[in-house]
């Protein structure tokens, strides 16, 4: 396939990943090898476009502290060739990666092939996870569409690295991107059909990466267990009921729902792992509980409090984080989903 990077021909090359909204190919760009995604027709459109081209333009004015190393951010919009249309975008290509969820757990443990990594390597991994989180909402960035998937890890240092960039929530340019298993319930929807969008915030984003994490160092999702009144894990995240509550229990809440749990052999798993964690990293499941039981929603921090460093090319950049609602909003109640999402000051 044959597509414009910056007015000249270049040959793409299939590759074994996908993406989401499209097909994923590799290109030899100024001597380096680069990934291209191009879009599926119906979502080569003008708000794409210039949804790309604003995200191109924020990583060329400033410097986020060195993550977008580890971010597959859309650097040049690609063209068809005979139409010169917009039909997706150029990016890094990470190729000594493997999916988050191909770590798996096991005796305390998580490994994949013949590497076993221990606990304190899962939650570094995810205190730079959250890191990257803090500095890409000070940036007014929302990620959104945060699951497994879009998360891919470098199998030798296990440095994360974060995909599917494209679907991310930047000013008034939404996301139609949704993974129900992930989301926060408090997430809004507007709009119908092909439509339709998700307005994120900073705390959904948090709420989906907590998620994540519990996934990783327990085993199952927060909702996931089984009750003597079968319910399905939607439900019990949409009531707010974890297996967290369950494991301190959280009487309260469990009788309001009426909701007892079965004791299986997967509750008494879980109960075990959450016990290990409780004796040997209480600041770990003090996080989870604070997440999943208080609905606190606050970045993870591990061994250390970074600063967070987001300068221009030349300079420091100073933020008008007002000028990042380009739109005007009417409803009050989104008004204040925007304050809040961006730590705005109104004056």
């Amino acid at each position: 396939m044959k597509v414009l990077i910056n007015n000249e021909v270049y040959n793409l090359t299939e590759t074994e990943k996908f993406g989401g909204e499209g097909d994923l190919y590799t290109v030899n760009y100024n001597g380096v090898t680069k990934c291209v995604k191009v879009y599926y027709p119906e979502k080569r459109t003008p708000y794409n476009e210039r949804k790309i081209i604003t995200l191109i333009n924020k990583f060329k004015k400033i410097s986020f502290g060195g993550i977008e190393n580890h971010i597959a951010f859309p650097e040049y919009p690609v063209y068809e060739v005979s139409s010169k249309k917009f039909c997706g975008f150029l990016m890094k290509y990470f190729n000594r990666h493997i999916q988050i969820s191909d770590l798996k757990f096991s005796s305390n443990h998580l490994g994949y092939g013949n590497t076993e990594h221990h606990d304190e390597d899962i939650f570094t991994l995810f205190d730079n996870l959250f890191f990257y989180l803090r500095v890409l909402h000070r940036a007014g960035i929302i990620l959104g569409d945060i699951n497994p998937e879009n998360i891919l890890i470098e199998q030798d240092t296990l440095i994360p690295c974060i995909t599917d960039f494209d679907s991310v929530q930047i000013g008034s340019f939404y996301s139609n991107s949704n993974r129900r298993d992930y989301v926060d319930p408090s997430v809004k929807v507007d709009g119908i059909g092909k439509h339709k969008y998700f307005i994120y915030t900073t705390d959904s984003d948090i709420y989906s990466m907590a998620t994540i994490f519990y996934e990783q160092v327990v085993g199952p999702k927060p909702h996931f267990f089984s009750t003597k009144d079968p319910t399905d894990t939607d439900y019990k995240k949409n009531i707010g009921l974890s297996f967290l509550d369950v494991f301190i229990q959280n009487e309260a809440k469990i009788k309001k729902h009426q909701l007892e749990a079965l004791e299986d052999k997967n509750y008494r798993a879980y109960a075990e792992r959450l016990s290990y964690l409780q004796v040997f990293y209480p600041n770990i499941l003090n996080y989870l509980k604070s997440i999943f039981i208080e609905e606190n929603r606050f970045y993870f921090y591990y061994k250390q409090v970074r600063p967070i460093t987001i300068k221009k090319i030349e300079g420091i950049l100073q933020f008008k984080e007002i000028e990042l609602i380009s739109q005007p909003k009417e409803d009050p109640e989104e008004i204040e989903l925007f304050v809040k999402q961006f730590g705005i000051n109104l004056f």
